[in-house]
């Protein structure tokens, strides 16, 4: 039993060697292929970096990710050379060195460069940049490869040993190191891919070791210890096959953290959005108000007329602007920056160059951004900055002025700014935008100017519209206080001609109080302060109904009311707006056989009154809201002639609309909705 299953285990050993050297031997057969998908992935890595980097990003790396895209254009070009000198038997180790050695000067520079913005905030960082990690160490390496090739037997040989000892491993330590540690530097971005930072600096280690150390065999330490035939030997696979497979991964997985420049520029485009759309809300939010305040008093005050003409200025004027921004949407000609407080430096997009008119050569210092501010809000900017410094806000958003440097105008801008702080508090940069607002405060200010003139206006309207009342309401109750008590007293003594003169006097007198109380409730309704509320029509207009046949119990008037009858308004100026309708009806049916009064909501959602009265010519549909315009004699139905007007102003504040429809002797329809 022990002898079977012994010779079981050989069996199994025998299989997996023959197993092993079957898939061996495929490889190098296919060595071809093993450099092909090799080179493929670097160039593919190189072509990547070098098209989807964005060059205006606010990231550091994207000044510098252009060396790792040399890199692997160059080391995959390489690849391919020794894939051509495999299959055609041509020997180009000149060449291949040459590749070799620039590929991985340009992979160490990346990595030194990167690694320096990684650790510039720490102290020893500065140390290490200046002493250590500076642009001579690239030189001395490359030095070193030059003169232990030189004193040596065999040239090429060594030259590519050394320059992958030297250069090729070191740079990609250097590269991993910076990786892992750089997602922590710039912004939250990067801290959200910081996996693939991290993965990608592993790799890195990995493909050091084997294409920095894993070398052709040689005669001194340490490549005639570790060497390609050592490895080949313990793992089986050729390391070019491995080599290929890390070249893979690390193409694939830098081609996921490019994808930060997308993401950066999508969060640009969103901020710049939110502003624009903030700008829009507060124009929009001017205009509203500018409607609410518009109303009909131009009839009765000279001034106040060329008060509401130089507000239709203004008007088009903040539509001019409304246009502006809208297309300022699709420009986005609104100016970014980013200041550095520990480089003291910052950094701003071409638009912000044209607000501030600078050019590229201005000094970009802190001291030299404020020189640009007007020196009446350096003090106020200089105080506002220390407060949001000192308590730790993270917003900044002010409002100030600058004298633009290319023509020493002076424009106002809109400043908003996120602060970042390190790890203990302390605030180390500002990421922002800032807009030209010249206009807009030019416009803000005029609109305060005669929004003031306007409201003034108004309350000397209202003063003199309620004097004007009490100074006619007292002489007219005086005319028709004694025009009764003569009737009274000695109208058995006059004569009938005189009596009936009396009377009318009387009349004319009750008129005229109830067109004064009419023209102030006109006057009125235009400045009624408004609550809006749900509101339910059909007992407002049951209610009417009742006071009316209260008032006139010999009428019989059929009233009808259907659909739904909800509306939002205020519920005082509904009210007057359904009295004074109802009561118009009420009045046109006088003279109807069968009078029928109906209030019912249309399939449009509007409501309509409808009578079976007297009616009016649709010619004159226009004229049916006109205060004191009266479509039928006097003689045949009494009136002040205000009440549709009274209707019609309490529907323009609710921002409704309300049209009539008629025909004579078959009645009218009146027609409302309420914005």
């Amino acid at each position: 039993m022990i002898g079977i299953l012994a010779i079981s285990l050989r069996f199994e050993v025998i299989l997996r060697k023959a197993l092993m050297d079957l898939i061996t031997q495929t490889i190098r057969n296919n060595f071809d292929f093993v450099f092909f998908v090799y080179g493929l992935a670097f160039i593919v890595l190189g072509l990547a970096v070098l098209f989807q980097t964005n060059k205006a990003s606010e990231l550091r790396i994207a000044k510098i990710f252009w060396l790792l895209g040399a890199f692997g254009i160059i080391h995959g070009c390489l690849e391919w050379l020794q894939m051509w000198s495999l299959i055609k038997g041509i020997d180009i180790k000149i060449l291949n060195l040459i590749a070799l050695i620039v590929s991985f000067i340009f992979l160490f520079e990346f990595g030194r460069r990167l690694l320096l913005l990684s650790i510039w905030v720490y102290p020893s960082g500065r140390f290490y940049s200046k002493y250590i990690l500076n642009w001579t160490l690239i030189l001395a390496l490359l030095a070193t490869v030059i003169v232990v090739s030189s004193v040596s037997s065999d040239f090429m040989k060594i030259s590519a040993i050394m320059t992958r000892y030297l250069i090729a491993f070191p740079g990609c330590l250097l590269t991993g190191v910076a990786l892992i540690l750089y997602y922590r530097r710039d912004n939250i971005i990067l801290f959200k891919m910081k996996n693939y930072f991290i993965f990608a600096g592993i790799l890195f280690f990995i493909y050091g070791v084997l294409a920095g150390l894993v070398v052709n065999e040689g005669s001194f330490f340490p490549a005639n210890i570790i060497n390609q035939n050592v490895f080949n030997s313990i793992i089986i696979l050729p390391v070019q096959l491995i080599r290929s497979i890390c070249a893979v991964a690390i193409a694939v997985n830098i081609s996921i953290i490019l994808n930060v420049f997308k993401t950066e520029r999508m969060i640009e485009n969103q901020n710049l959005m939110n502003n624009i759309s903030k700008t829009n809300n507060e124009l929009h939010r001017l205009n509203k108000e500018l409607q609410e305040n518009k109303d009909g008093l131009e009839k009765a005050n000279v001034k106040l007329r060329q008060i509401l003409t130089e507000r239709k200025k203004l008007e088009l004027v903040l539509r001019d602007s409304e246009y502006f921004f809208k297309e300022s949407q699709r420009a986005a000609f609104i100016g970014s920056y980013r200041a550095d407080f520990i480089a003291d430096v910052w950094h701003s997009s071409e638009v912000l160059d044209i607000i501030f008119g600078i050019d590229k050569n201005y000094d970009r210092s802190i001291h030299g951004w404020i020189n640009l501010i007007h020196i009446d809000d350096r003090e106020m900017m200089n105080k506002y900055l220390m407060e949001i410094i000192g308590a730790q806000h993270k917003a900044f958003n002010r409002k100030y002025r600058i004298i633009r440097m290319s023509d020493k105008e002076v424009r106002w801008v809109h400043g908003l700014g996120e602060l970042n702080a390190d790890k203990n508090g302390n605030i180390i940069s500002m990421i922002g935008t800032i807009q030209d607002i010249t206009r807009r405060k030019a416009i803000d200010d005029a609109l305060a100017r005669h929004v003031g003139a306007l409201t003034t206006a108004n309350d000397n309207l209202q003063a003199f519209a309620h004097a004007m009342a009490h100074d006619l309401r007292n002489p007219i109750t005086v005319i028709k206080g004694l025009s009764d008590t003569i009737n009274r007293l000695y109208s058995k003594n006059i004569d009938k001609k005189i009596r009936n003169l009396l009377i009318r006097i009387s009349g004319s007198a009750t008129s005229m109080n109830t067109i004064i109380d009419g023209l102030l409730m006109l006057y009125n309704i235009s400045r009624e302060t408004m609550t809006i509320e749900d509101i339910e029509i059909k007992a407002i207009a049951i209610a009417i109904i009742a006071e009316l046949r209260e008032s006139q119990p010999n009428r019989t008037v059929e009233f009808i009311t259907r659909g739904n009858l909800k509306v939002r308004g205020d519920s005082k100026l509904i009210t007057i707006m359904l009295s004074n309708l109802i009561k118009n009806a009420w009045k046109f049916t006088a003279k109807t056989a069968n009078p029928i009064i109906e209030l019912f909501e249309c399939s449009d959602k509007s409501i309509c009154l409808k009578d079976n009265g007297a009616g009016f010519d649709m010619a004159k549909a226009d004229e049916i809201f006109i205060p004191f315009k009266r479509l039928h004699a006097k003689s045949d139905f009494e009136g002040t002639g205000l009440g549709l007007a009274i209707v019609h102003q309490a529907i323009e504040r609710h921002n409704g609309k309300i049209w009539a429809k008629g025909e004579p002797g078959k009645g009218a329809e009146i027609y409302f909705t309420l914005g």
